[in-house]
């Protein structure tokens, strides 16, 4: 583990071997009228696709709220 140079808590990593690098975000987001969580799945994915274009999106849990 790296650590932060400015809070000194511990940094997740990735190993870049020939400029290439496997990198995961977690992401979340608050959907309003949606009329079921497949459809606010789907409004998140749009929305978040529109700004990383050519990366493959999997929704990993909806909330209700």
């Amino acid at each position: 583990m790296l650590e932060c140079p400015f809070c000194e808590g511990e940094l997740n990593s990735a190993l870049i071997v020939a400029n290439t690098a496997l990198v995961g975000l977690l992401l979340e987001m608050k959907v309003f009228r949606a009329d079921s969580q497949d459809h606010a799945a789907k409004i998140a994915k749009s929305v978040v696709g529109k700004a990383l274009r050519d990366v493959p999106l999997l929704v990993k849990e909806v909330c209700e709220l």
